[in-house]
């Protein structure tokens, strides 16, 4: 058995997003078994490209102002759900995706849950 609290997991700035390994290939917990991180999503960490990779499962921890958006091109997000607390969101395997808000203060705190151990991103 493992056990950490989310302080102990060192953050990874990625553009719009600072990402916290928890398990998975290249995480805090190594395991090839699936992968999950915490994530903090906001304004001011940068501009979140649209982004596809496979199947996954996002749980929304908290969110202002925020909304996801997704679509088969990534020019062409055209599907868009506004976010809010305690919201799941499956993203299908190959669609296109990104999170926007609506104010500079609004944020996203989740939890992404992947089938593999080391998805693989794709940006446009």
């Amino acid at each position: 058995m493992d056990h950490l609290k989310k302080t102990d997991i060192p953050g990874e700035k990625l553009a719009g997003r600072t990402v916290y390994g928890v398990f998975g290939a290249e995480r805090y917990i190594k395991t090839d078994d699936a992968s999950m991180s915490y994530c903090h999503v906001a304004p001011g960490l940068g501009d979140m490209e649209p982004h596809r990779h496979d199947v996954e499962v996002i749980y929304i921890v908290d969110a202002k102002d925020a909304a996801f958006h997704c679509g088969k091109e990534p020019g062409n997000l055209d599907t868009v759900v506004e976010l809010e607390k305690d919201d799941v969101v499956l993203v299908e395997k190959g669609d296109w995706h990104r999170f926007c808000f609506t104010s500079g203060e609004g944020f996203i705190d989740l939890i992404a849950f992947f089938p593999e151990a080391a998805p693989q991103i794709e940006t446009k």
